[in-house]
């Protein structure tokens, strides 16, 4: 008696002839420079996109609480020091509380700018922005070499944060760097201190 097999199941059986996909062909050679030009503005984003801007956020606050922190004992050291300075007629005596004065003015100044900051970044809500303000994410590059800056407000630079494989620093207002990348724009170029010219690649 003749065997008889069983028929083939539709979804585990191959066809004699394989399905036929059809492969675009590549951009005319014109439109190749702007094929690639999308190709790398998405590159360039979705790098961008991968660094998680709250997640910066979060450590800049930290790093200037502890700022804070900080600055308010070394003020009431200040202050303790003052009034333990002998309140004789000795012009030693006077300067010493003159300067402790000084000194603690000058710490009053940095704590409220520093207040200020922190106020500013809990507050926060990140944006897309075609300009550079405070609050952002910008990267430069000199051919293969890119620094990334965070434009802060004044008195809460020199941040350095390491993320995502990559040293992000904190750059204030009234710093010269971030002089002259504020209100910039992406492709306008800036001059580092170290006199390397750089082009503004992304603005996040």
């Amino acid at each position: 008696m003749r065997e008889r097999f069983n028929r083939a199941v539709l979804k585990t059986a191959v066809s004699e002839m394989a399905p036929w996909v059809r492969i675009p062909p590549p951009p005319p050679v014109g439109k190749r420079k702007v094929w690639l030009a999308c190709y790398l503005h998405l590159f360039h984003y979705n790098t961008m996109a991968d660094f998680d801007k709250q997640k910066i956020i979060a450590l800049v606050l930290e790093e200037l609480k502890k700022r804070k922190l900080e600055l308010i004992k070394v003020a009431e050291g200040l202050s303790q020091s003052a009034k333990e300075a002998p309140k004789s007629m000795e012009s030693w005596s006077d300067s010493s509380r003159v300067e402790f004065n000084l000194m603690g003015n000058q710490i009053r100044t940095e704590l409220a700018n520093l207040g200020k900051a922190i106020s500013f970044f809990e507050k926060f809500e990140s944006n897309l922005n075609e300009i550079v303000q405070i609050g952002s994410l910008v990267g430069l590059v000199n051919n293969s070499e890119k620094k990334y800056f965070f434009l802060v407000p004044e008195n809460s630079g020199g941040i350095k944060m390491g993320l995502y494989k990559q040293e992000i620093y904190t750059v204030s207002v009234e710093s010269e760097l971030g002089k002259m990348l504020l209100g910039k724009r992406i492709g306008e170029g800036v001059i580092l201190p170290n006199n390397k010219k750089f082009k503004i690649e992304t603005i996040a």
